[in-house]
């Protein structure tokens, strides 16, 4: 590992050394969506991934995130992807929209 990456590296696990982090299952009917949470002082800021990808495609940058904004960081797995369930027999936008929002107000947001 070069002296760069140790540095990132460095910056990163100090960072994150205080904040919070929340790492959940939630069940809203009808599956569970897993969330990342690092708690912070200041606005919530919700990441939706995209392109077949899970909420680890914002790991690289969520930490880094909540230590300059000093806001709440909140990454998720979409219904069927990451350690999120999914519900193939009742799916659609609609429920999957639902079941975010329920999440959400679950977690207090």
């Amino acid at each position: 590992m070069d002296f760069q990456r140790v540095l990132i590296f460095l910056f990163l696990f100090t960072g994150n050394a205080n904040a919070q982090l929340i790492d959940t299952l939630v069940a809203v009917s009808p599956y569970n969506l897993h969330f990342r949470i690092i708690k912070g002082k200041k606005t919530p800021l919700l990441f939706e991934s995209g392109g077949g990808l899970d909420a680890s495609q914002w790991d690289s940058i969520a930490t880094i995130l909540h230590h300059e904004l000093q806001a709440t960081v909140i990454t998720y797995d979409r219904a069927g992807f990451g350690k999120s369930t999914l519900d193939t027999a009742n799916y659609s936008i609609l429920q999957e929209i639902k079941s975010l929002e329920t999440a959400l107000a679950s977690l207090g947001y």
